[in-house]
């Protein structure tokens, strides 16, 4: 009952998919409304529902995505304003409930906290409502019926105004969007994966930048003065472009021309900050770094990273194994990546000349 005779009827069933409108594949969508019963005879209640396909998980393994068994997805308000810089613009925006999707795909994210969550039955509360009653945020805002966080469609999360995601699985960093308490709605950057496949463990595996054409890689960054030995950050003399990965190794040359590499745990502008280490020497100003896309040992057949897109960028891969009994002659490929998915086969050829 709301006043005067008004209430609302729900239609957010167990949603278990035994219960479902079509309960062989899929759960469905949930809806409301609003009827004036004050002046009695018959009132027609409108509601919508039809099959969620992207509503797949049983009640049991959606609560196991909520408890900590598989994972845990979970709102909050209680912080709020929430400031996040979706766009990647420099700037926040400012949101009334933050999601942690605990690195689960949005489908996932969907069935568990989207459908399970605001089931029929869920006593669960958010900003002091009770999950299977709750609509919106703020009663100004635009309510969204098939759940109270949004729709979903072609994998994709189009959240309700004043909803934010944070924790979102690498796959899908760029398949929501969000409408901050301003009403003004924003979108993730574009990100990527670029991959090498045909590897096995124990291969060293070098994506960076070339010169076009060849194979030659390119020196991208020059150091900025007063790198000293024992510095736990690395400066360079320009900001470091968002395609970078947000930690990695950074590769630098000395005086005498040698090439030294260090981890990095996040950068800022031109500074890298390094992860547990330190500068082994001083850098003269004007010395030249780079910074690879991917540069790490292979633990299985593939590596990979979900990277922002920015530009497209002439690439050379290198992968090579130089000793034991599985090495492999080096494998050069170069190419360009671009805004679509990169995934690079290496012809792995066994090295019977090398005694190492």
């Amino acid at each position: 009952m709301l006043n005067s005779g008004a209430v609302i009827f729900y239609n957010r069933c167990n949603r278990d998919r035994a219960y479902s409108i079509d309960s062989a594949t899929t759960g469905d969508t949930y809806d409301w409304f609003s009827v004036d019963l004050s002046n009695y005879g018959s009132n027609p209640v409108p509601l919508n529902t039809r099959p969620d396909l992207a509503d797949t998980l049983t009640n049991a393994q959606a609560e196991d995505y909520l408890d900590g068994t598989t994972s845990t997805i979970a709102a909050a308000t209680a912080g709020a304003p929430y400031a996040v810089d979706v766009d990647s613009d420099g700037s926040t925006e400012n949101y009334d409930a933050q999601l942690d999707c605990d690195s689960q795909t949005n489908e996932n994210v969907w069935s568990a906290f989207a459908k399970y969550f605001f089931r029929k039955g869920s006593t669960d509360t958010i900003d002091g409502v009770e999950a299977q009653q709750f609509r919106t945020l703020d009663p100004t805002y635009a309510v969204v019926k098939d759940s109270p966080i949004g729709t979903i469609a072609g994998g994709t999360i189009f959240y309700a105004r004043g909803w934010v995601p944070i924790n979102v699985a690498a796959a899908d960093a760029s398949s929501y969007q969000t409408v901050d308490s301003s009403g003004t709605p924003n979108s993730p950057p574009t990100f990527r994966v670029r991959a090498a496949t045909g590897l096995a463990s124990g291969y060293k595996v070098l994506l960076t930048r070339r010169s076009s054409p060849g194979f030659a890689l390119i020196n991208e960054f020059t150091l900025a003065a007063g790198n000293n030995s024992g510095d736990g950050d690395l400066v360079l003399s320009a900001s470091i472009p968002a395609d970078k990965p947000s930690s990695g190794f950074v590769r630098v040359f000395d005086d005498d021309g040698n090439e030294d590499r260090y981890p990095y745990s996040s950068f800022t502008g031109a500074t890298l900050t390094l992860d547990s280490t330190t500068l082994s020497k001083t850098y003269s100003s004007g010395n030249n770094a780079y910074i690879p896309y991917i540069d790490e040992t292979a633990d299985g057949a593939s590596v990979s990273k979900s990277l922002q897109y920015v530009e497209d960028r002439d690439v050379v891969l290198n992968t090579r194994l130089g000793s034991g009994s599985g090495k492999i002659e080096p494998f050069t490929s170069n190419f360009t990546i671009g805004d679509a998915d990169s995934s690079v086969p290496v012809t792995a050829i066994a090295d019977t000349i090398n005694n190492n």
